[in-house]
This record gives C-alpha cells, sequence and structure tokens, in this order.
C-alpha cells in the first residue's frame, strides 16, 4: 500500500473518531495508535528490500538481474566497458596510419572503411534509442538492478554491442586468421557481458546492437572497393598487398652485346 493512500485512510479514521466517539479520552487514545501504526508501516515499507522475482520483473530483465548480482566480475566489467572508447576511436587510426607507414593500401582501406563503419553504426543506434525510448534495466528497476555507471541515453539498442561486434567482424574479415578472431571474439564476448553485470542494458539491446554492428561491418567488407575511391586522395603512393608483395613490378632489359 502507498504511503499516501495510508495517510488517506489514516485521515478518514480520524474524521470518523472525532464525530462518532464521545469520550475523549478514547479519541486521544485512538488517534495515537493510528498515528504511530501508520508512522510504522511507513518506515517499514521504506525499509523493506523488495523481492525481484521473474514475476516482478519480466522475462528480458531476469537475466540481467542475475549477472548483475555478480560483483566479483563489475571492476573488470567497468574496466573492458571503458575501453571501447578507445578502441573505437584507435583502431582506424591505427591500421589507416600504419598502412601509411609501410606503403600497404590494404592496411590504409581497412582503417578507412573501418571508420565509415563505426560511423553509421553510431548514427543507427543513437537514432534508434531515440525512437524506441526505452529506460535501461536500472532506471527501469532501480530498487532491484545497481547501475554501474551513469548514462543519459536510452537503451535499446547497445551501442557497445553495436560498436564492439561491428569492429570485432569487420577486422576478421579483412584478415581472417585465428590469432586475429579468437581474442577479437573473446573481447566482443565480455563486453556483452559486463553491459549486463552492469545493469546497462537487456539481453534483447544486446541482440539488436550485434546486429546492427554486424551488418554494418559486413556491409562495408563487400562495398570496400566502392568506398574506397573517395579517399583516394588519402591512400599512400606507394601501394603494396596485404602480403607485402609489390602490386606494381617494373623490369628493365639491359642490352650487353658488344656494339
Amino acid at each position: 500500500m502507498s504511503c499516501l493512500l495510508r495517510l488517506k485512510l489514516r485521515g478518514i479514521a480520524m474524521f470518523v473518531i472525532v464525530f462518532f466517539i464521545n469520550s475523549t479520552a478514547m479519541r486521544i487514545l485512538i488517534v495515537l495508535v493510528i498515528t504511530l501504526s501508520t508512522g510504522v508501516s511507513i518506515s517499514y515499507g521504506q525499509h523493506t528490500t523488495p523481492v525481484c522475482s521473474s514475476s516482478a520483473l519480466g522475462w528480458d530483465a531476469v537475466l540481467t538481474y542475475d549477472l548483475n548480482q555478480v560483483q566479483s566480475t563489475k571492476q573488470l566489467s567497468k574496466y573492458v566497458s571503458n575501453a571501447l572508447y578507445p578502441i573505437g576511436a584507435g583502431a582506424p587510426l591505427a591500421f589507416y596510419f600504419s598502412g601509411l607507414a609501410t606503403k600497404s593500401r590494404y592496411d590504409a582501406e581497412t582503417g578507412i572503411v573501418l571508420g565509415v563503419v563505426e560511423l553509421a553504426t553510431f548514427a543507427t543506434v543513437v537514432g534508434m534509442k531515440q525512437l524506441i525510448a526505452r529506460d535501461r534495466p536500472y532506471i527501469a528497476y532501480p530498487n532491484c538492478i545497481e547501475g554501474g555507471e551513469d548514462d543519459p541515453l536510452k537503451s535499446m539498442p547497445s551501442g557497445h554491442a553495436a560498436a564492439s561486434v561491428a569492429i570485432s567482424t569487420f577486422i576478421s574479415l579483412r584478415y581472417p586468421k585465428w590469432y586475429v578472431i579468437a581474442p577479437l571474439a573473446a573481447y566482443t564476448g565480455y563486453t556483452l557481458y559486463a553491459r549486463m553485470n552492469l545493469g546497462m542494458h537487456y539481453p534483447t539491446d544486446l541482440i539488436i546492437g550485434a546486429i546492427i554492428g554486424g551488418g554494418f561491418a559486413y556491409l562495408g567488407h563487400r562495398l570496400t572497393q566502392s568506398i574506397t575511391p573517395a579517399f583516394e586522395t588519402f591512400m599512400p603512393s606507394a601501394m603494396v598487398s596485404p602480403q607485402g608483395t609489390p602490386i606494381l613490378h617494373v623490369s628493365y632489359n639491359f642490352n650487353l652485346s658488344p656494339l
């Protein structure tokens, strides 16, 4: 019962007492009992820990609630979650400038197209967040789920899921080696866990975000040769293939026979 309803009931009870009970002593005694009992019940309600059952949370918040209770990983979850920002900004620059330094067009293309993929993913996610306007779990269930950080953006879709999947998928498609794919998959997997561990997202937020990020990564990989001509001015002047073999070969023939 809400505090406001309790106060209304107390007021009605006191009204009845004043008009229908003749004994002044009884009036005072009953008013005192009502006042104390209402105050105790309100205080009790404020300090009681709510029962966060599956029916109270809803099906989509149950997994987030369960993972949010794991306290031992929250510090690591914060580190991994915050790592997305330098990784997202640094990865395209690292590939691009590495391509410039080694005269590798392939690496430079990777950096440029990865940047385009990230921007498209970010714009889509922010637009959908505003359109869907779903509250984050720690806001929707403040008494059950603890927020690991304060983020003003809405919950669906997850920007961390979208960005981490986009980065990992695109790089894996460009460099399909197990020693590239394995650490990227581990990083992405833990990022998804971290967002629920910190109470920031529902599972469906992560799924939708992953689909968006993976979709843009695949499109970027398929359309690389259509995207890069717009950035031709920024490409390395001397170009080598991913294996380091020159794309252009120049041969010279010398005629050493006597005149």
